[in-house]
């Protein structure tokens, strides 16, 4: 199925989707579509893109591909490369750009920008990153080439608490010619949960700094955003802030966040949108199951869907895992739903660690009894490392999250409560070791 695909689009694009949390996947193939009208023609206007993503024996990233440009990365030991592409009419490939990173233990220190002209590679523009003792960029310098010298025209700083926390953004600009200048910036204040809590925008013009708005973040008591709100100052700063938007977070459920929106009008707040988001199986990502959005019509005092969104994985043949993201929109004057974006993503899931100290992978799936009753003990192979940080994932077909155990022992599992087929899924400090099917039958 892969082969086949990657066969018929021709080596396409990819992106390396994976977090501690999760199954790791590689991209293989991105599909893209989507459908617009255009209104005064009364026409369907229908765009459509293919990439595809080429690996090495490390899973690293060797190309991009579609069929307009392609893009080859190398890799060193302190840097990497990437080359990239264009098609011609008469189907040759053309250099055009390239760019270059460098790291210092892992962090980013430059990336430089050049351009293929006359036959040789010309500087663009470079970026520099500076660091005072923190993982992330303090500062951040971009520069273009003119005349034979790099020339500033932007930079970034930030500043952080002794938490890492990220307490101010400013924004320097160079225009015409000049020195860098403050141009814009954010602050921001965090609770002793370091959760972000404020966000105060300033801007620069020429009677000085003002403040431009304001946004607010509160937390329920499980610490679970509850409110944001934003309000804009006037301008002379007079110290009023005038309210301008908000949304508010209710939990029906752990699966599902409803989202309300409002804005201010007439001294009050009116209602313009409800948003429900249900959470997805948290196997391969955290995308959600579905998103369902509701225009509110205050003449009719109703909620109207106009927007759905699912998304989907399936797992296919050959080690093949299938993504899905559609979305609908409502259209009044046809009364139906349409069609109006499609994405489709084909992965493999990265290779399994070989270790000496773990068993085969014949003898993961050794779990017995299989088939078994709701809830009865199973018992795992007893040649597993237990001193390692190891988790038990159990999806339900369906792709539920069931539970998640990290062994301390090798202690019996308890199986699901309810009939069905599930998958059990070995994870060691967040990368995938093995995998079972196991049965569940009254």
């Amino acid at each position: 199925m892969k082969k086949l695909f990657l066969l018929i689009i021709g080596f396409l694009l990819s992106n390396n989707m994976h977090s501690q949390s999760y199954t790791s996947l590689l991209l293989d193939s991105l599909h893209k579509c989507s459908w617009s009208i255009d209104f005064e023609q009364g026409d369907t206007i229908y765009l459509e893109s293919w990439s595809a993503y080429f690996y090495d024996a490390n899973d690293s990233l060797t190309q991009v591909r579609n069929p307009k440009f392609r893009s080859n990365y190398i890799y060193g030991t302190d840097a990497t490369s990437m080359t990239t592409e264009m098609r011609d009419t008469n189907g040759v490939w053309n250099l055009s750009n390239r760019a270059t990173n460098t790291f210092n233990n892992g962090k980013i220190l430059s990336t430089l920008q050049e351009l293929y002209s006359n036959d040789s590679w010309v500087n663009a523009s470079l970026r520099t990153y500076s660091y005072e003792g923190n993982a992330q960029y303090t500062t951040l310098l971009n520069q273009h080439w003119s005349n034979g010298m790099w020339v500033d025209f932007q930079k970034l700083e930030n500043t952080y608490d002794d938490q890492g926390n990220k307490i101010e953004h400013t924004v320097y600009y160079a225009f015409n010619g000049k020195d860098l200048e403050y141009n814009w910036g954010v602050l921001y204040t965090y609770n002793e949960l370091n959760q972000l809590i404020e966000e105060i925008s300033i801007n620069n013009s020429v009677n000085g700094l003002y403040y431009t708005s304001n946004t607010t973040r509160s937390y329920n008591s499980n610490g679970l955003i509850d409110t944001l709100t934003r309000c804009r100052y006037a301008f002379p700063n007079d110290g009023t802030c005038n309210d301008e938007s908000m949304t508010t977070y209710s939990y029906a459920d752990p699966q599902t966040t409803i989202l309300n929106s409002f804005r201010w009008s007439d001294d009050k707040w009116d209602q313009t949108k409800k948003e429900l988001t249900y959470a997805g199986p948290a196997i391969y990502s955290d995308r959600p199951d579905s998103i369902i959005t509701y225009d509110y019509f205050p003449d009719s005092l109703k909620f109207v869907p106009t927007r759905r969104q699912y998304f989907q994985y399936e797992e296919l043949d050959n080690d093949t895992v299938y993504f899905k993201n559609e979305e609908y929109r409502y259209f009044t004057p046809a009364n139906q739903w349409r069609l109006v974006n499609l994405q489709e993503e084909w992965y493999h899931a990265k290779e399994l660690v070989h270790n000496d100290e773990w068993p085969s992978t014949k003898a993961l799936l050794s779990i017995y009894p299989n088939p078994c009753e709701p809830g009865q003990l199973l018992n795992l192979p007893t040649d597993i490392p237990i001193d390692q940080n190891l988790d038990i994932l159990v999806y339900h077909q369906n792709g539920q999250l069931v539970s998640r155990t990290n062994l301390k022992s090798l202690s019996p599992l308890k199986a699901p409560e309810e009939p069905g087929i599930y998958t059990i899924v070995f994870q060691q400090n967040g990368r995938l070791m093995g995998t079972s099917k196991q049965i569940v039958i009254e």
